[in-house]
Order: structure tokens, then C-alpha cells, then sequence
């Protein structure tokens, strides 16, 4: 019976720590007058999909320059003078 009073005030008091402790992790300074440029500015910084699209393009470029280093395999294959006509 003990236990359950305990739990009655711990779960409560560890969950408003956790989210505290999250909601403390996201605060940014924003300035006292706010222009339309500043706030478009601020979005661009802090939108999670222009970051990820941002980071997306820089992995397209690593990929195609990694793609330039890597030797290019030609294969070429000829039937001349093959007797029984053309093996292609």
C-alpha cells in the first residue's frame, strides 16, 4: 500500500522534471522587434525540413564524387570473324 503512494508522487514528479529538462533544451534567443526578414531568416535556420533537404544535397555531392573516383568498367565485345554468324 506504501509503494503505491510513492509511485502516486514520483511518476508525476519525474515526468514534469523530463519535459522541463526537453522544453529547456529548445529555447533560442529571439530578438525584442521582430521583421518580416529576421523571422524568415529564423524559420530557414531552424526548419527541420530545409535542414534535411540541405543535408540530403550534401550527401548527392558526396555520392558523385565518390562516383567520379571510382573507375568506370567498359566491356566491349566483338563478333568478327566468328564462324556461324554473329554470337550477339
Amino acid at each position: 500500500m506504501k509503494i503505491r503512494h510513492v509511485g502516486l508522487y514520483v511518476i508525476p514528479l519525474l515526468i514534469l522534471v523530463g519535459t522541463s529538462a526537453l522544453a529547456s533544451s529548445q529555447v533560442t534567443n529571439l530578438p525584442q522587434t521582430l521583421t518580416l526578414g529576421v523571422a524568415l531568416e529564423f524559420a530557414e535556420r531552424h526548419n527541420p525540413g530545409l535542414r534535411a533537404d540541405a543535408a540530403a544535397q550534401k550527401v548527392a555531392r558526396g555520392d558523385a564524387i565518390t562516383a567520379e573516383l571510382l573507375p568506370n568498367p567498359v566491356f566491349l565485345a566483338r563478333s568478327e570473324g566468328y564462324n556461324g554468324g554473329s554470337f550477339l
